[in-house]
């Protein structure tokens, strides 16, 4: 069960405030952002609880972000918590939503002033280019999270998981099988904060290898160092 405050839920999800500004660090360092710790907290949810009431576009944040079939309970006062007594944890359904690949059944949408956008391709992203492109990718007041491969760590599953301009990339394991390899985003925004789509959209197309790049995988991405290893880790375990 996740507790939303009402009035404060759009600074919550999409502000750039750190934790330990809000005098709300869990651990000595924490330097997590507070939309990165509300929106993970609400994607995992089974039950939202709203205090306070809600803007229509704070509703429908909230209800995009949340997995689909999680309770969203905004007058929770007055709700008969007896109904959480059964139970309603749905482990298999969370771990599907808030999976490093994200599920096939989201896709881009806009209502009341929140836009979804789903960045997808098979091929890797050049790992010079992702760098070039994180301001435009990650930078924005927004949710994204996904996942990607590049060629010179083919076998690796990276993570890329953000919030309101703070971002976190790393690895989540090895790919099951090659055809499953694929750089899939989806962002989630406020019109409010403006219309980023078309540049999500470049950037991302940017970011990516071309065929031709990729048809010479072998030769070209056989390298020591790929510029990625402050997040991926060295290089060296992948010869």
């Amino acid at each position: 069960m996740n507790a939303v405050d009402g009035c404060d839920a759009v600074r919550h999800l999409t502000g750039p405030e750190l934790l330990v500004e809000r005098e709300l660090p869990t651990f000595e360092g924490d330097v997590r952002g507070t939309a990165e710790v509300a929106t993970t907290l609400l994607e995992y949810a089974d039950v939202i609880a709203v205090d306070g009431e809600l803007m229509p576009e704070c509703s429908t944040l909230v209800r995009t972000l949340a997995r689909p079939g999680a309770q969203v309970v905004e007058k929770w006062s007055q709700w008969d918590a007896t109904a959480l007594l059964p139970g309603v944890h749905d482990v298999e359904a969370i771990e599907k939503w808030v999976a490093e690949t994200p599920p096939a059944q989201i896709g881009d949408s806009c209502e009341d002033g929140v836009w979804r956008v789903r960045l997808r391709s098979e091929r890797a992203v050049h790992p010079e280019r992702i760098q070039e492109n994180l301001p435009e990718l990650g930078g924005g007041a927004f949710r994204t999270r996904g996942c990607f491969w590049v060629p010179t760590r083919p076998e690796t599953l990276c993570v890329w998981d953000g919030a309101a301009g703070q971002l976190n990339i790393g690895t989540a394991g090895r790919w099951r099988r090659p055809a499953a390899r694929r750089t899939d985003f989806v962002v989630t925004g406020l019109l409010a904060h403006g219309d980023p789509r078309d540049e999500l959209r470049r950037a991302f197309e940017a970011a990516l290898c071309t065929p031709a790049e990729l048809d010479t995988l072998a030769a070209v991405w056989s390298t020591d160092e790929d510029g990625l290893e402050p997040w991926l880790g060295d290089m060296k375990e992948y010869h």
